[in-house]
């Protein structure tokens, strides 16, 4: 991206207490399309915007998840979303002309989603990532179904 400097990183915390091994897979998968979009463009050119006072970016994003949903169960060729029908990257990451349309889709748990949301938050509005990355407690940490 022409003229874009990145002020840090972005760190992916697992959530509160404990985690799976499918949740880590989900916070990989989160990771790599954070950094194919800043590698792509398809990051916000301004930096991370705010997603709770700009209503109709959250509107658009949440109406599009519904949409995804909508489709993946009327796809055969589809597997429906069994957990929250997650933007990768968050709404707040992505260039306001994408109308609330991330670069791709996953399937991940509420409480993943739920505590990568909750992150975003703590890196300013205006902020621009120079990479996504996982917190070391990732694999510090054993999850609740490894053994």
């Amino acid at each position: 991206m022409t003229g874009y400097k990145p002020d840090g990183p972005v760190v992916i915390k697992p959530p509160k207490g404990d985690f799976t091994k499918a949740e880590r897979q989900q916070a990989e998968e989160y990771v790599a399309a954070g950094n194919k979009a800043i590698r792509d463009g398809f990051i916000s050119p301004t930096g991370r915007v705010s997603t709770t006072s700009n209503t109709t970016l959250e509107r658009q994003a949440r109406n599009e998840a519904k949409k995804e949903r909508e489709r993946a169960k009327n796809d055969p060729n589809s597997s429906n979303y069994t957990g929250i029908v997650a933007h990768l990257p968050d709404t707040g990451w992505m260039n306001k002309d994408t109308k609330g349309v991330p670069m791709e889709w996953s399937d991940h748990t509420r409480r993943l989603n739920s505590s990568i949301a909750g992150q975003n938050p703590t890196y300013p509005e205006g902020f621009k990532p120079s990479e996504f990355k996982m917190h070391p407690d990732w694999y510090t940490r054993r999850a609740s179904d490894e053994t």
